[in-house]
């Protein structure tokens, strides 16, 4: 991919986060950034474990589920106060937030999904 390309697609991104952060009024964050000639493939060596659809547009629901995750933690971290974040992935102890943030960023990635390949639908 060449650097304008890059670029063009790292503005894309931040634009969406924005986005993301201002419609669901929670703190934008730092995170790292991927930039992949091939992101099916890229994908599947990072998250191998999830389902992945035709190669399209999805990144962009993709991209804001997992932004809402990074925020769902952070907020329930603050609640929870645990020993680590290890133990927040611990099924038994937090159950019910694991089943919450999945519900939670998938209904936010598909609504952005929605917004940005139906014209703000």
């Amino acid at each position: 991919m060449s650097n304008n390309a890059t670029d063009e697609l790292l503005s894309y991104i931040n634009t969406i986060l924005a986005d993301y952060a201002a419609t669901c009024g929670v703190e934008p964050f730092n995170g790292q950034i991927i930039i992949a000639d091939d992101m099916r493939k890229s994908y599947l060596s990072l998250r191998g474990d999830e389902s992945i659809n035709k190669g399209n547009i999805d990144w962009v629901g993709t991209l804001v589920h997992e932004a809402t995750h990074v925020n769902d933690f952070k907020d329930y971290y603050k609640i929870v106060s645990p020993q680590s974040w290890d133990e927040l992935y611990e099924y038994s102890l937090h159950r019910t937030f694991l089943h919450w943030t999945e519900f939670h960023a998938r209904a936010i990635g598909h609504y952005f999904l929605r917004k940005y390949t139906l014209n703000n639908f």
